[in-house]
C-alpha cells in the first residue's frame, strides 16, 4: 500500500491542480478529503469600504422621506463622533471578526427595523 500524503490544491475550471508534483503513476487512482484553506479576510479598511457601499446601496433603495438630511455639525462634534465611531467600530471587528457578512447583514437589517419601528 502506497503512503498517505497531504498536499495543497486550487479548484479551478472543476478540476483539483497540486501545488506541488505528486510521485504518482498515470492515471493511479486516488481518494480525495477536500478541506477548504481558511478564507482570508480583507483588511479592516476593505471590510469598512465594502460595508459602506451596502450601506449607500440600501440607502439608495429607501423612500425619500425616510432618510433625513442630517443637520450640519461643529468640527468638535464631529471629531468626537468620528473617535467614538472609531472605537466602536474597532469592538466590533474585535468581537465579530470570525462572523459571516450574511449574519452581519441580518443583524444591521433586524437593528434597522427595530429603529424604523420603535421596538
Amino acid at each position: 500500500m502506497a503512503t498517505a500524503m497531504s498536499i495543497q490544491a486550487v479548484y479551478e475550471h472543476g478540476l483539483l491542480r497540486p501545488l506541488q508534483p505528486l510521485f504518482l503513476p498515470e492515471r493511479a487512482q486516488v481518494y480525495v478529503i477536500v478541506v477548504p484553506s481558511e478564507p482570508q479576510q480583507p483588511p479592516v479598511e476593505e471590510r469598512l469600504r465594502q460595508m459602506h457601499a451596502r450601506a449607500d446601496e440600501w440607502l439608495a433603495h429607501q423612500p425619500q422621506d425616510a432618510v433625513r438630511a442630517p443637520r450640519p455639525l461643529s468640527p468638535a462634534t464631529r471629531a468626537k463622533l468620528d473617535a467614538e465611531l472609531d472605537q466602536l467600530l474597532a469592538e466590533v471587528d474585535a468581537s465579530m471578526g470570525d462572523v459571516p457578512d450574511e449574519t452581519i447583514t441580518a443583524l444591521v437589517n433586524e437593528a434597522a427595523h427595530a429603529v424604523r419601528h420603535g421596538a
